[in-house]
């Protein structure tokens, strides 16, 4: 295999624009693309880094901000957002107010599923640091410890539980010093976080909720894969083509809880084969180091194999970094530091950075919105649209402030703009029926409430719109025949 690479640009070129032929939504190509290929600069970065002299203070200052936080979030600012939200006036808030009144926390992170997994990393390699330290700072890690049990403990995590499970069981199994002895309280302490999980969300748990969940997700997904094998719906566009092949009967989600399904059903079969061809190659290049040394990278790396296998893993850049991190140290290489890669890798975070902020301000304006504050509203869907001009939820919420205030050109351009982006929006389609009927415009009002209807089939209040609607054109049909 020649040493440059830049030979892979030509077919790396090839299925991006392909993607982007393919996916009903552009800009989700360029940023799940973006995403991806940060993950990979960042872990050729890191190889020619070594991390292990700087692990200690990153872990120790990473867990005692997130673990106080979590704490916090739990005892004080719950409460707080509960008055703080207006549960009831808009969906996004309803979702928003159900979490926090469930009591799972979810620290800086958007689930309670993503903060268990940064959890359970974090602590395995806390357990690695505490076991190799003496005196006070052994305290200081076993302290650092027990607020990471505390914090897994309250997001409530089936996940959490196998993750922590399996990551210790195996840190103790690459260290050698897994022995029947160290097992049995080692699986005493694991059944009794999972009967506590299991105590705090008995009834989910009585009906295997996350199961049925994940079982339904997975059919969604090999429908998809079967529809489209060779070359996906276009990497980045699970979450808006999921809704055509999602039976009534079925649970719902934007994700396949299975990172490999997901990924097959965005890119297809063809680019993953040629994926595994070039692994297979550049599998030469990696030397893998001791087993003991890298014994807390190993056992993270185990726990996020089962993470990508039960959610969507790296599909969130947090777990996409920590895998990064621990496969780079893994597959440690003893040169100076790439740092010409800092080249492309900080446009990339920057871009990545930019859609975060603009998804934050999306969310304060739906909160907002829910409370009536129209004005606030619109500025915090502006600042998202400014950082991030392709969101088209952003511009569906400025398009419902612009309804509320009677504009209806203004809330017909934010609609049609949203829809221009994202073409298989069933709400942009709903909202932007509302428009047309206030503007008399019934037919495009009927185009555009079948489109709903299309998109999410199972949607009761889409269809009860689409009924009155026709009901509506009917009458004025009966009334011009007349």
């Amino acid at each position: 295999m020649p040493k440059s690479g830049w030979y892979l640009l030509v077919p790396a070129a090839f299925f991006f624009i392909l993607n982007l032929s393919l996916a009903g939504t552009v800009p989700a190509v360029v940023l799940a693309a973006g995403h991806f290929t940060l993950l990979v600069l960042l872990f050729l970065f890191f190889r020619t880094v070594e991390l292990n002299r700087v692990l200690p203070l990153v872990v120790a200052t990473v867990s005692g901000l997130l673990f106080v936080y979590g704490i916090l979030q739990k005892t004080l600012l719950f409460p707080r957002y509960l008055e703080w939200i207006q549960e009831g006036t808009d969906e996004f808030s309803r979702t928003i107010a159900i979490r926090i009144q469930s009591g799972r926390i979810f620290a800086i992170f958007t689930l309670p599923t993503l903060y268990a997994i940064v959890c359970a990393v974090l602590i395995i390699y806390i357990l690695h640091f505490l076991i190799r330290k003496n005196g006070m700072a052994r305290l200081g890690w076993a302290m650092l410890l027990l607020a990471g049990v505390i914090n897994l403990l309250l997001t409530q995590s089936f996940g959490g539980v196998i993750y922590l499970a399996a990551g210790t069981l195996a840190y103790l199994f690459f260290c050698g010093i897994l022995t029947p002895r160290v097992l049995a309280p080692a699986l005493m302490a694991i059944f009794l976080f999972l009967f506590v999980i299991t105590g705090l969300r008995f009834s989910e748990a009585q009906r295997l909720d996350p199961a049925r969940l994940r079982l339904s997700n997975w059919q969604q997904a090999t429908r998809l894969v079967t529809q489209n094998p060779w070359f996906g719906i276009g990497l980045g566009n699970y979450a808006s083509e999921v809704s055509t092949v999602t039976q009534p009967n079925e649970a719902r989600s934007i994700y396949a809880h299975n990172a490999l399904l997901q990924e097959v059903a965005e890119t297809g079969l063809l680019f993953n084969l040629f994926l595994i061809m070039l692994l297979w190659r550049y599998r030469r290049r990696l030397r893998p180091v001791s087993v003991r040394l890298s014994a807390p990278h190993l056992a993270v790396l185990v726990v996020l194999a089962i993470y990508n296998l039960i959610d969507i893993g790296v599909y969130f850049f947090a777990a996409g970094f920590l895998l990064i991190i621990a496969l780079s140290q893994v597959y440690r290489r003893h040169t100076a530091p790439a740092t010409r890669l800092l080249l492309p890798i900080l446009p990339l975070a920057a871009m990545l950075l930019a859609t975060a902020i603009s998804r934050d301000a999306l969310q304060e304006g739906r909160i907002l919105f829910s409370r009536q504050q129209s004005p606030q509203a619109a500025d915090a869907f502006s600042t998202s649209l400014k950082w991030n001009p392709w969101n088209a939820a952003a511009h569906l919420g400025a398009a419902q402030v612009h309804m509320l205030n009677h504009h209806l050109d203004a809330a017909a351009n934010a609609a049609s703009r949203a829809l221009e982006i994202q073409p298989g929006a069933p709400y942009g389609h709903f909202l932007l029926s509302h428009v047309r009927l206030d503007q008399e415009r019934f037919q495009d009002a009927l185009y555009h409430a079948e489109r709903a209807v299309q998109r999410r089939p199972d949607h009761v209040p889409y269809a009860r719109w689409k009924q009155s609607l026709e009901a509506i054109f009917n009458h004025e049909k009966t009334d011009g025949s007349n």
